[in-house]
């Protein structure tokens, strides 16, 4: 009598071979049943085929376009990065100037206010006096001006 264990093991493998022989056999005569024609096939496949090529020149054009958005955002950070160091540069010339400014004492502030203030009333004087001088030359010129038309009517 054949061992029972052995059957539990083997039984089942070869209903399962069976069993898997069948199911591609049956699926195997649907798909010669579904499937069309040749010629439509070749014809699809064409169809396919030129999609897939304009597809991919679509990608092509995408995949450049990323790559040039790419490279104007690389100049973009290099620009924005040379301002930022050049700012910075100014800000700490600026920042060295306002310590010199620190350094100066209020008297010498007072006395280079007054300085100032005496320049600006001179400088004020000579511009009230080159008024002056502008109009009566003026007026003189008009004058002037008159006469000769004058002389030369009459």
């Amino acid at each position: 009598m054949p061992d029972l264990n052995m059957l539990q093991v083997v039984f089942p493998a070869i209903v399962g071979v069976f069993g898997s022989v069948l199911g591609f056999w049956v699926v195997a005569r649907r798909v010669e049943v579904i499937l069309p024609p040749p010629e439509e096939i070749s014809s699809r496949v064409a169809s396919l085929t030129a999609e897939l090529r304009v597809t991919a020149a679509g990608l092509d054009n995408l995949v450049s376009e990323m790559a040039d958005l790419a490279a104007a955002r690389a100049r973009n950070v290099a620009s924005l990065e040379a301002s930022l160091s050049e700012l910075e540069a100014r800000k700490a010339e600026m920042e060295a100037k306002i310590a010199d400014v620190a350094k100066v004492t209020p008297l010498a502030v007072d006395v280079f206010s007054k300085m100032l203030a005496e320049r600006d009333q001179i400088n004020t004087k000579r511009d009230l006096k080159l008024f002056i001088a502008g109009a009566v030359l003026s007026a003189v010129v008009t004058a002037v001006v008159a006469l000769a038309i004058a002389i030369l009517v009459h």
